[in-house]
């Protein structure tokens, strides 16, 4: 189970990130939900991010059986979600990470079923201090590529979507009038 254990803390302090970002920046997210017909207040997308940093944290320390499963089914819900905005208003941002510049892609879709999988196949995952008592130099190496693998994925969710999308308004070249030179 310890081979899982970095791939599942990733998973979780990705889901912590989405519950920070709709509690700090939960507009849009509301934008999301409300382009599928989901009127939504904003004490209800702050209270979703508290719902998924919970979760997050939990199952980061605890591990478990219960925990596990609720974060795949979190990840599953999600991708279903980024599927549905991809398919109704594919010019929306899904809201995930706070930002409306992000564009849904389905990357994220698969991104969010593999967080899905490797949350299921957890399922029994020992406590983060188990963990870490089994890792040679206390873990202080598994920390720090969860640290870089979050990174990563959080980079790959959100900057290579925006880096790849079409871009939305032209620029006109600059010309000089043949009236201004003088």
């Amino acid at each position: 189970m310890t081979a899982l254990a970095g791939p599942f803390l990733i998973a979780c302090a990705i889901l912590g990130l989405g519950g920070i970002a709709k509690v700090v920046a939960p507009l849009p997210a509301r934008q999301a939900l409300r382009t599928l017909g989901v009127p939504t207040p904003i004490a209800a997308v702050r209270l979703l991010g508290c719902a998924e940093l919970a979760l997050a944290c939990a199952a980061f320390f605890t591990g478990g059986t219960i925990l596990p499963i609720l974060v795949g089914m979190a990840y599953l819900a999600f991708a279903g979600f980024v599927a549905i905005i991809l398919r109704r208003a594919g010019d929306t941002s899904c809201g995930c990470f706070g930002s409306a510049a992000t564009p849904p892609s389905w990357l994220h879709v698969l991104v969010n079923l593999a967080s899905a999988g490797v949350a299921f196949a957890a399922i029994g995952i020992d406590s983060l201090g188990t963990v870490l008592d089994e890792q040679p130099a206390a873990g202080i190496p598994l920390l720090g590529l969860v640290v870089v693998g979050t990174y990563a994925l959080y980079l790959l969710l959100t900057a290579l979507p925006v880096l790849f999308a079409p871009p939305t308004d032209r620029v006109r070249p600059f010309t000089i009038s043949p009236g201004a030179a003088s």
